[in-house]
């Protein structure tokens, strides 16, 4: 990343009780590319779209105090709450405090500008549909702007996102907008408590700040206790072994000498793929076409021997439609939306935890793309589980299924019950956000359908269909195994690890945990998170599910009262909302419901 010179804003206030300076953002460019273009472009008027985002809110509420709002967490969905707040900046005078412990402002570290290019969205630039910003350019007119910008079906680089992002919020900042003051402070926050004048928060460094009227709590993935991650890494301690996390991915090419390593990777999702990835192309890898036009991978001598995924069930994820003329037999009519919206209603109003109203409605939808009998085939399927897919080899040969999935999304294959229900939903998400999360639900239907869209996501949450073909041209070369990838025997041996499934066993000197935890509010260790949990203010929907919060996002405690001034939007409050783990979602409707209720009281 590459600074100019440092320039303190108009409207970044001095921080008030620390003695470490707030950080006022400087001037940034993303990589080649001039400062000038960082986000230019004619403003993007605001107008109502069919986007994940959802219609804008109309304030209206007035006050003689300007608002005084903490907003923890300043990626994208950090963002997206502070561009809410500038928008509205005319009727209700706010002073922001965003708290942000990453250099990441505006992107956070999944979408850090700095990061390699390898690492790459899991979603086309066709399908990328953010509302504009209060002022600059729109992602699809600065992504135009950049010289290496991929096509319609190409994926671009994560740091790529970043970069606009981060240059988005800097354009804001950059804004003078009356009644609106921001503060940028680069520590993380640790505890928060309530006070007689409002809400305090601690910082890393142990200095205060506050009080605020309104806490807002957006600050994505976060650690938890996992038993099986300290044995391993107690065990990589005492021995010669390496054990180190996927992300950084820069990280973790400097975690170790890898040349010649069996590796293992915890986890077969698209983290596993990133790690592959960075281990293969990012160690001088490359992959190159031969003459019947099948890839090959020609090793550099850097990478690992030989790399060894493993998870709890083997199934791998099915690839998205390579093009965009592919993916849209599955497009869903507005009729099918409306019919869809009204299934997830019903089943919200049943509140037994049934999904029989979508079950049949996915059925109806998805089953005409197989074949007369496709519609009663989908809806077995998914009333029986939706685990094994029948239309493709068992998880005893996840290779073979790999390449079926590929040929199903190069439009060369007869689709499967799991890979079309799986495509129709994922059209369907902003449709299952639409109607889930304003609703009012049980906790037996909040544990069942995030169960089935988590279930779901290796069809919806897919990978780009190059990805799968790569790691089948690395199964090919000998440098990638699924020989232990369904739930082997993990035993700790002197080296490191032996993994052993079908009849063999492979000995790992060197351990990958690629597995994000999930969001299960019992089991996160942040000091915030945690300090909240048991102080009683975030209460877990249901077990393994995020935190109970109110439409608009207030968090809602374990007597069922709405905590007044602290909100938490995002993955954190799973169950609560659903399909957060999307940029999407960050720009969602979900923002603007917090800063009605905020705005309007």
């Amino acid at each position: 990343m590459r600074r100019s010179r440092r320039t303190c804003l108009p409207n970044c206030a001095p921080t008030r009780r620390s003695t470490r300076p707030s950080r006022c953002i400087s001037t940034w460019q993303p990589r080649n590319q001039p400062a000038s273009q960082a986000l230019s472009g004619t403003p993007a008027p605001m107008r109502r779209r069919s986007g994940s985002y959802g219609g804008t809110v109309s304030v209206q509420a007035t006050a003689s105090s300007p608002l005084r709002v903490a907003i923890v967490g300043g990626g994208p969905r950090g963002l997206s709450a502070l561009e809410v707040l500038a928008r509205h900046a005319g009727c209700r005078s706010v002073n922001v405090t965003l708290f942000e412990r990453t250099d990441e402002i505006g992107c956070g570290p999944n979408y850090a500008p700095g990061q390699s290019d390898l690492n790459l969205l899991n979603i086309p630039v066709r399908a990328i549909d953010l509302p504009p910003p209060p002022q600059g350019a729109s992602f699809e007119d600065w992504l135009a702007a950049q010289r290496s910008a991929p096509g319609e079906d190409g994926y671009p680089p994560r740091a790529m996102l970043g970069a606009y992002l981060h240059a988005r919020l800097q354009t804001l900042l950059e804004s003078k907008r009356d009644g609106l003051t921001v503060e940028i402070v680069a520590q993380e926050v640790v505890h928060c408590r309530r006070a007689q004048s409002g809400w305090l928060l601690w910082t890393r460094d142990m200095h205060d700040k506050g009080p605020f009227d309104e806490v807002l709590l957006c600050a994505g993935h976060q650690p938890v206790e996992d038993s099986q991650i300290e044995r391993w890494r107690d065990h990589a301690r005492k021995s010669d072994a390496v054990l180190a996390p996927a992300y950084p991915a820069d990280g973790l090419l400097e975690a170790a000498d890898w040349s010649g390593r069996t590796v293992a990777i915890r986890g077969f999702g698209l983290a596993m793929i990133d790690t592959t990835r960075m281990l293969t192309e990012g160690l001088g890898g490359r992959f190159e076409t031969d003459r019947e036009g099948g890839l090959v991978y020609r090793a550099s001598g850097r990478e690992p021997a030989r790399l060894v995924p493993f998870s709890l069930n083997g199934m791998p994820p099915a690839p998205k439609p390579a093009t965009g003329a592919i993916d849209s037999a599955f497009a869903v009519t507005d009729a099918q939306q409306a019919e869809f919206r009204e299934a997830v209603a019903a089943a919200i109003d049943a509140g037994d935890g049934s999904l029989e109203p979508i079950f049949r409605v996915l059925g109806e939808i998805a089953g005409p793309k197989l074949d007369k009998d496709g519609s009663d085939r989908v809806h077995d399927w998914l009333c029986e589980g939706a685990e094994d897919d029948p239309d493709v080899p068992d998880d005893q040969h996840p290779a073979e299924a790999m390449r079926l999935y590929l040929a199903m999304a190069h439009g060369e294959a007869a689709l499967s019950v799991g890979y079309a229900t799986g495509q129709v939903w994922r059209h369907l998400q902003n449709d299952l956000r639409k109607a889930y999360n304003p609703a009012e639900k049980s906790a037996a239907t909040a544990g069942a359908l995030i169960a089935f869209d988590d279930g779901m996501k290796r069809f919806s949450y897919g990978p780009p269909a190059e990805a799968t073909a790569r790691l089948l041209a690395l199964i090919d070369a000998g440098t990638l195994t699924l020989r232990r990838v369904d739930d082997p025997d993990i035993e700790l041996v002197g080296s490191g690890w032996r993994i052993a499934e079908n009849g063999g066993a492979d000995i790992a000197t060197a351990m990958v945990d690629s597995v994000l935890a999930g969001p299960d509010l019992a089991n996160v260790s942040s000091p915030l998170v945690s300090g909240l949990r048991d102080d009683g203010y975030l209460v877990p929907l249901d077990e393994k599910l995020g935190a109970r919060t109110s439409a608009g996002g207030q968090v809602v405690d374990a007597d069922g009262r709405p905590v007044d001034g602290l909100s938490l939007l995002g993955r954190l409050a799973n169950g609560s909302v659903i399909a957060t783990d999307s940029v999407h979602d960050c720009f969602g409707a979900a923002v603007e419901r917090w800063a009605a209720r905020v705005l309007c009281g």
